[in-house]
Order: C-alpha cells, then sequence, then structure tokens
C-alpha cells in the first residue's frame, strides 16, 4: 500500500521530526520502501546553525577576538564574499577590510589595510568548507591572504531521512524498534532541489516478520561530520511517499 505524508498533517512534532499516525493500521508489513520525496527550495548553504566563526585582530598589541556571523541565506562566491567584507567591518574595529572572490581558482582572498588578524581556530566542519580554511583557521596576518583551499557552497549535497514504527497510547497495534535512514540527494545545482527522488532503499521490518503499523515516526537531518544538524525549512512543508508491503 502506498501512503503519501505530508508534513503539514504531522500530528506531533516540527517539520523535521514528527510523528504521523495513519487513519488506519496497515497489516503484515514487512517492507517500507522510499517511493519519492518532494522537498522546498529552502535549505540555506548557510544556517544559523553554522554561520558563525571566530576572528582576532591586534590593532594596539591587544588581541580582539569577536564572533562574527553571517546572514543565513543562499549566496553566490561574489555575494558571500562581499557578506563576509560586511561584517568584518562591522564587528572589527579596523573598518578597513576588503574581501573578494575569484571565479578563476574558486577561493576567497581577505585583506586588511594594516596590522594583525586571523581567522580562529575551531571552525566549525560547515564554515570551514564555505570559507576555504584549515580547520586550525588562517593564522596571523597583515597582507593578502588567499584562503587555502576553494570555497564549497554545495552543501548540504543531500538529506538523511529517518523512519521507524512506532505507537501511541490509543492505537493497540503490534510494533517494532527498527529503523532505517533513507538518503535524500539533491539536485546537480546547489540552489535546487529535485523534486522526486525513486529509490530502491527500504527498511525491512524485524528480519522479514510483519508488523502492523499505525504511526511512523519521521525524522530529517543534514549530513555533518561532528554534530547532528537539522535543515531549517523556513516553515515550509514537504511530501513523502512511501510504499507499506
Amino acid at each position: 500500500m502506498k501512503v503519501l505524508i505530508d508534513s503539514r498533517f504531522r500530528d506531533t512534532g516540527t517539520i523535521d521530526e514528527y510523528t504521523y499516525i495513519l487513519p488506519h493500521a496497515i497489516k503484515k508489513v514487512r517492507e517500507i520502501r522510499l517511493l519519492e520525496s518532494t522537498f522546498p527550495n529552502s535549505i540555506y548553504q548557510i544556517d544559523q546553525a553554522w554561520n558563525g566563526f571566530a576572528f582576532t585582530e591586534d590593532p594596539d598589541g591587544t588581541p580582539d577576538e569577536q564572533a562574527i556571523d553571517i546572514t543565513p541565506g543562499n549566496y553566490t562566491g561574489a555575494q558571500l564574499a562581499t557578506e563576509i567584507e560586511t561584517q568584518l567591518n562591522s564587528d572589527m574595529t579596523g573598518n578597513d577590510y576588503t574581501v573578494t572572490y575569484s571565479s578563476k581558482t574558486n577561493k576567497f582572498t581577505t585583506t586588511k589595510g594594516s596590522g594583525e588578524w586571523s581567522y580562529d581556530t575551531g571552525l566549525s566542519e560547515e564554515m570551514q568548507k564555505i570559507l576555504g580554511l584549515p580547520i586550525e583557521g588562517s593564522g596571523t596576518q597583515s597582507t593578502n591572504y588567499e584562503h587555502p583551499d576553494q570555497m564549497d557552497l554545495s552543501y548540504p549535497r543531500y538529506l538523511y531521512l529517518d523512519i521507524n514504527t512506532g505507537s501511541t497510547n490509543t492505537n493497540d497495534v503490534m510494533t517494532n524498534d527498527d529503523a532505517h535512514s533513507f538518503v535524500i540527494k539533491l539536485g546537480d545545482d546547489p540552489y535546487n532541489l529535485e523534486t522526486t527522488n525513486s529509490l530502491a532503499d527500504y527498511l525491512q521490518v524485524e528480519n522479514n516478520n510483519h508488523v502492523d503499523v499505525k504511526v511512523l515516526n519521521i525524522k530529517i537531518r543534514l549530513p555533518s561530520v561532528t554534530t547532528s544538524r537539522t535543515p531549517n525549512f523556513n516553515g515550509i512543508d514537504h511530501q513523502i511517499l512511501l510504499e507499506l508491503l
């Protein structure tokens, strides 16, 4: 049986993690397959979960560290260079920073009129890739500094869709603790998501035993090495087409 899940009609939870109760239990389910998915074009390259980094300048012999926050959104390389420059000149005392982007090298270059400065250590996994900096930061600079790595604005390339069956006190059905992470691949263009994804992956219930399914627990998360990330869909819902066999 095919089941279309629309996050607008979730029973509990939020857009990224919710419970969906079926009108009637589907009996003797052995597999749950993900057939198609439709997600909004609203996942930011730079999200508020990873939009910050630390920056230090030393204008008078006393290092001054500041937290720099990039406005969440989607950017081109040139647009992001302008945004970084704006935030540095807004938050740092020097007010003489220039950040440029080269489409030939796909790298940023940060310049300060005078004095020592540095992108600090402890960059997040996402900001490291976006800024094209090593994870340990840039070190102290006082001239033009071309970031050593190419910037990467293709994050995220895919989503994880976690599904398991559950129960509520008002639904007397068999349940199981199996869970499975389906991979939702995004489009080749990092600014647009594919509307459908036909996937052969599936959740096999309890080693091919059957189970009556009444409740589905859905969680959507971003790939991250260091921590669990939640996508910000900006209030726009999504649809998931499942097949329960």
